[in-house]
């Protein structure tokens, strides 16, 4: 990468800002508020897993393949992060009630 971490993060706040609307909409839609185990894949920095901190009952979890980005997590959200790779899911079947993107289909070829 040849930008930092740091200015990753910027920029994922920055694009997290630009969805936040839609976003609130659509996890209202998927009940997100009931589920109990919530993963996030291409989790990055943690922006998007903030958005679950306040709900009681539910553990949060993001996955991102970018160990940099999952220390700036560890310093922004309380989800647990894991790093770890989409294509080989550390987690056994039926693990969460809902897997979510946000950012990740932007970055993968």
């Amino acid at each position: 990468m040849s930008q930092t971490s740091e200015t990753w993060h910027k920029r994922f706040q920055v694009q997290a800002s630009w969805t936040a609307s839609i976003r609130s909409y659509l996890f209202s839609k998927a009940e997100f508020n009931t589920s109990h185990r919530i993963l996030e894949v291409g989790s990055g920095t943690g922006v998007i897993l903030r958005d679950f901190q306040d709900i009681p009952q539910v553990q949060v979890f993001g996955l991102d393949i970018s160990y940099e980005f999952l220390k700036i997590s560890k310093d922004n959200c309380s989800a647990a992060v894991i790093c770890g790779d989409v294509n080989k899911l550390p987690f056994a079947r039926a693990t969460f009630d809902i897997t979510f993107c946000h950012y990740f289909l932007l970055w993968v070829d």
